[in-house]
Order: structure tokens, then sequence, then C-alpha cells
């Protein structure tokens, strides 16, 4: 009778690892490294560096997007969702951002990490699903609006994907000359929501909720 144990990626990697291989070994290995499954099992030196620094992180991030971005946001677009999302969507998606989420309409402003270098990126986007109905209509309003604005840019606009995107995006690095850091990226996002609104006036029964 076989015997079924689960096992979680990292194990079978470390398994691979310390067994003599052959080539199709090692391209498996180079695989699994490739897309991540070889989960590190130790905490480095900057993990301690980060450790020690999270709350004071999270609570500077929370404070770009609390208060009057968090004011704008809800003036222009209505309420977003819970604070407890942001984990989530960082859990998730790699970012940390306030969320305004229609099911096939789906906005948010924050800090996205899914990056090559080491700053995040601020960014507003605002994304359609394809099961909403009028998408088409919605993506060449899209493609208009990003010729439009040259600090936006489409996301899969062209593409058959499930989600098509907008977005307005800065390298954290960007903001590290000024002395308040967390003013001018609040402003920043302010700004680029305002921006997208512009958008939403052009259709609002089209765009929106």
């Amino acid at each position: 009778t076989a015997i079924f144990k689960q096992l979680r990626w990292y194990k079978v990697y470390q398994w691979l690892k310390n067994e003599p291989g052959d080539s199709f070994s090692k391209k498996i290995l180079e695989f699994m490294e490739g897309i991540g499954l070889d989960e590190s099992r130790k905490f480095l030196p900057q993990d301690m560096h980060a450790l020690q620094n999270m709350n004071r992180l999270q609570h500077m991030m929370d404070e770009c997007l609390n208060d009057v971005v968090d004011a704008e946001m809800t003036k222009l677009f209505g309420k977003a969702m819970a604070w407890s999302n942001r984990s989530v969507q960082l859990r998730d998606y790699n970012r940390y951002c306030k969320v305004i989420d229609a099911n096939v309409i789906w906005m948010g402003c924050g800090f996205d990490f899914n990056v090559d270098d080491d700053y995040p990126q601020i960014q507003v986007i605002y994304s359609v699903g394809a099961a909403y109905p009028q998408r088409d209509k919605i993506i060449q309003s899209m493609v208009r609006f990003v010729a439009d604005n040259n600090e936006w840019k489409g996301l899969d606009l062209n593409a058959d994907e499930k989600w098509q995107a907008i977005c307005a995006e800065k390298s954290l690095l960007d903001f590290l000359h000024n002395e308040d850091h967390i003013s001018s990226i609040q402003q920043f996002l302010i700004d680029k929501l305002r921006e997208l609104h512009r958008l939403k006036q052009e259709d609002p029964k089209l765009f929106w909720k």
C-alpha cells in the first residue's frame, strides 16, 4: 500500500540538494531556485535589522496612506477596505496598499514591493477584471487616458489577461531627497488620485460602483 506524505517545497529542495545528483537533478534545482521554491529556513543579518524596525516601518507606511490620502481617496472614489486588508495585500501580492475592491473593478494606492531593486514603487493603480461586462469600453478609455497622461502606463491593455490596469508609480528612492518623505509621498498619491478622478468623470456609470 502506498503511503502519501505531505511535504513543503523547501523540504523537497533540501532533499534534492543533499542527494548526489545528475544533470537532470541540477536542472530541477535551478528551476526551483528560479521560481522561489528554495525557501530559506535561516534568519540573515539583514533580517534582524528588518525585524527590529518592522513596527516603525509599518507605522510610516500607514502614515503615508492615512489622513489626507485617506480623506482624498474617500471623497473621490469611496471608502477603502479596512486596515487589516493591507496585511492581506502584503501576504498575497507583496504590496502594502489601501484598496477599494468592487470585485471586477479594483483600485488601490500604496507600496509595491514587486521590483528588482531595493526600493519599492509608490503607486496608484486602477484595474478591471475580465468578468466586467463593459471591459472593452473601459480599456479603450484607459488607452486614451495613458496617451494623454505621460506619467501613467498601461498594464496588459493589449493582452487577453484576467486583469487589465493603468498605474502611476515612482520609486521610493525619488522621494528621499525631500526633507519630509511622508508628506512628499502623500502629495504624489493625492495628485495621482486626482488625475485618475478625471477618468471617472468621463463616465461615472461606466467605471465605478
